[in-house]
């Protein structure tokens, strides 16, 4: 393997990573022409009793959210990174379950990364939004998030940058529903493609919110505040 296409595999293997801080959360790099994306295994999510039927959300998730930032750190083979930013992103879940991600507002997610001794750094934009539908089951304050039905991904697209060791775009606005991680090369589990509507778990405490998205993608907590508007 080339320099280049390890330092671009450590990009992204950085946001797939592992999921860490408790307040983080995460990076999304979306493979497209030239960069490596993934897949990763589904992590077993924790056993949670059904109290609240699919179609109904707790009280404590519904409302408009406000990302206050995202973090993963973690390890994948050899490279080592940790994922910061996020913020801004707005998380708006309904009664019904139904629910809206806008990355209008939101920062790039930043990315550190070593790999084979150099140092990675670069961010990671969304833009658009999407719409879907969640059902629950948990309570009040703990329980699983799992995503149903069809989201349309093609309405969000990401742009990948490399800040060091050189400078450079490596993905330029590029559809989410554009991407075959098949058809790209091995950053295992490192790509998030389905950004926050993917299956996981939700903690809700006062007025903080945070949803840690495992199945199929990176393991990563978002971590939102509620919005007045």
């Amino acid at each position: 393997m080339n320099v280049h296409r390890l330092v671009l595999s450590a990009v992204l293997l950085t946001g797939a990573a592992a999921c860490s801080d408790d307040s983080g959360n995460t990076p999304s790099a979306s493979g497209g022409t030239t960069a490596p994306a993934t897949s990763s295994s589904p992590a077993a999510e924790p056993s949670v009793p059904p109290s609240a039927p699919a179609g109904t959300a707790p009280s404590c998730v519904t409302g408009r959210w406000r990302a206050t930032g995202v973090a993963s750190t973690g390890d994948l083979g050899d490279v080592r990174g940790r994922i910061a930013g996020g913020t801004g992103t707005v998380l708006t879940v309904g009664d019904d379950g139904r629910t809206e991600v806008d990355f209008k507002a939101s920062r790039p997610l930043t990315f550190t990364a070593e790999a084979a001794g150099a140092d990675v750094r670069g961010q990671v934009a969304y833009k658009g939004s999407f719409r879907g539908a969640v059902a629950f089951q948990g309570d009040n304050g703990t329980g699983r998030w799992d995503p149903q039905g069809k989201i349309s991904w093609s309405d969000l697209s990401a742009t990948v940058r490399l800040d060091k060791p050189f400078d450079v775009t490596l993905l330029d606005d590029v559809s989410l529903a554009d991407i075959d991680r098949d058809a790209l090369p091995g950053a295992s589990g490192a790509v998030d493609v389905q950004p926050i509507l993917r299956g996981g778990t939700y903690e809700c405490q006062g007025e903080t919110l945070r949803l840690r998205t495992r199945a199929n993608g990176p393991d990563l907590t978002w971590t939102f505040a509620r919005a007045s508007r």
